[in-house]
């Protein structure tokens, strides 16, 4: 019993002896098959801030999403469609 609670405390000091986030966390995710492309990029503050912003393009259309999450659980959410015009050659 006391090396579960020696193992407890030691965790507990290491945990917080951890250093802090002090720089945005940012990941990206891209695909593409053919003409479709989807990206999705995510950012996480020091304070506690997400957002997250996605993109897919085809031939056809453009679709954009951005998600803002404060720290307060709060969200935003944006969204755009544009519908792209065919190229025809004369």
């Amino acid at each position: 019993m006391n090396k579960y609670f020696l193992l407890l405390a030691a965790a507990l000091l290491t945990a917080a002896s951890a250093p802090a986030q002090t720089t945005p966390v940012k990941s990206t995710t891209t695909t593409k098959t053919g003409s479709t492309s989807t990206r999705t990029k995510t950012m996480t503050t020091p304070s506690g801030q997400t957002k997250t912003s996605g993109q897919y393009k085809s031939a056809t259309q453009h679709h954009r999403t951005m998600t803002h999450t404060t720290p307060s659980g709060t969200t935003q959410t944006k969204s755009s469609t544009t519908t792209t015009r065919s190229k025809t050659q004369q």
